[in-house]
């Protein structure tokens, strides 16, 4: 019943879904594989209440139960929560990084071949993860791969999340163009999702890029998007 009540604060009052979820968890007599599904919603309701760090820890000790456990579904939504929590507090990788980078590299192990969608995924979190750690190189590449998987499988989620990994590559002023040029492509396949964050994320990051060109006309125009998204 915790549980359940949590699921429906998850959106609305994620504090209170958190809360509700620490409580359920400190139950005794609770089945691994409940817990592991507990901590892993701990760990949403956590990022999407603004505490980050505390958002990471249970994500962090979901992807560990995963491990143990052998759920590769787990570990993988624990590797691509810890990440999505790492990059938008802005924490020091050097810190907090490493952590990321195993848990990505752990669930890219273990996912069968056939798992394109999902390892694209893992994959575009894998080198945004490399890039910001310091390694662009590599991460660009990792981010090439995800979109080449993506497009196979596809797939309007994976392809969303690795276009915009990959924007994560070009951001040099000589990209622009390309940047440019990629963004309708990442608003339809955002737009496809149904998902309204990734939406916005697309929107928020195609404005920068429309005035950093100094197009002021498709800037007013990337705005009002933004803001019908927001209001949505």
């Amino acid at each position: 019943r915790l549980g359940q009540a949590a699921s429906g604060h998850l959106v609305p009052s994620p504090q209170r879904a958190a809360a509700l979820l620490e409580r359920a968890l400190g139950l005794p007599g609770t089945a691994e594989p409940d817990r592991l599904r507990r901590r892993l919603a701990l760990g949403e309701a956590e990022r999407r209440s603004g505490r980050l760090e505390r958002a990471m820890r249970a994500f962090s000790a979901a992807g560990e139960a995963a491990r143990e456990q052998g759920a590769v579904e787990s570990l993988v939504a624990a590797a691509l929560g810890y990440e999505n929590a790492l990059f938008a507090s802005r924490l020091p990788r050097g810190t907090w990084g490493e952590r990321s980078l195993e848990l990505l590299r752990a669930a890219d192990a273990v996912l069968p071949e056939a798992e394109r969608a999902t390892r694209s995924r893992v994959l575009a979190a894998l080198g945004q993860a490399l890039l910001y750690g310091g390694n662009p190189d590599a991460g660009a590449a990792t981010c090439e791969r995800a979109v080449l998987l993506a497009e196979e499988a596809g797939d309007d989620a994976a392809l969303a999340a690795a276009l915009l990994a990959r924007r994560s590559a070009r951001a040099r002023p000589e990209w622009l163009p390309d940047r440019l040029a990629d963004a309708p492509r990442i608003a339809r396949a955002a737009e496809a999702t149904g998902d309204l964050e990734l939406q916005l994320e697309a929107a928020r990051l195609h404005l920068v890029d429309v005035l950093k060109a100094e197009d002021l006309a498709a800037a007013a125009e990337a705005q009002a998007a933004a803001e019908a998204l927001v209001r949505r």
